[in-house]
């Protein structure tokens, strides 16, 4: 199946269900639908799968006509490697989660569709700009940005006081050469071998942590 038939398949199907549960008339033929969601497990109390579980179970009472089958995603290379094989199908796939960097790929290469249809300009203002700009890409929406998440850095001011360095505030932030500055001295090893490091961050794979970092200096 050619990329643009997958594409015409995937649209029709989310279309569909979007009119019918528009529609919500009794009479309506029976429809199964897959929604991939990252971090799902069935049958797991976690946050995530019993969040999904209920807010399945109440669209479904909703919509008795429509069935959702919930396929769980690891948050993992091997967990993107399993979404495009989907989207690449195009067969078994109708609703899925996505982290915001791949909305643009997926988007230009017409593997997912827009929401436009089905978004009025009330909808939009019920999320934040920045969450509706994630989920943009020329000009169209592409995604409802219901995860959003901050970001900070903290420090530790005994390593601070103890290296003789001032934090930055928010009437005197630090340049990003004075933060680099500040990283290599805070970087150190004690007297009784302890090695202290300036700054630090996760980087599993798919790690968020470094981007608004990324973002702020320009990148």
């Amino acid at each position: 199946m050619s990329t643009k038939k997958i594409t015409v398949f995937i649209f029709l199907l989310v279309t569909g269900v979007f009119l019918l549960t528009a529609c919500g008339g009794k009479d309506q033929k029976p429809v199964s639908i897959s929604f991939y969601r990252r971090g799902y497990i069935a049958g797991s109390n976690d946050p995530i799968s019993s969040t999904v579980d209920a807010a399945v179970a109440a669209f479904e009472k909703r919509f008795p006509y429509i069935t959702v089958s919930v396929v769980g995603v690891p948050y993992s290379t091997e967990g993107n490697a399993q979404m495009e094989a989907a989207l690449e199908r195009g067969t078994d796939i109708n609703v899925l989660s996505l982290y915001p960097a791949m909305i643009p790929d997926l988007a230009r290469r017409g593997v997912i569709s827009d929401i436009e249809p089905y978004m009025t300009e009330a909808d939009k203002q019920d999320f934040y700009d920045n969450g509706m700009q994630i989920a943009t890409v020329d000009g169209k929406v592409y995604a409802w940005p219901i995860w959003v998440t901050s970001v900070a850095i903290y420090g530790n001011p005994e390593i601070f006081k103890e290296r003789g360095i001032t934090p930055p505030t928010i009437d005197d932030p630090w340049t990003w050469d004075e933060f680099v500055a500040a990283s290599k001295q805070l970087t150190f090893t004690r007297a009784d071998g302890t090695q202290v490091y300036g700054f630090s961050a996760p980087s599993r794979p798919n790690e968020i942590v470094y981007l608004p970092i990324f973002y702020m200096d320009g990148g």
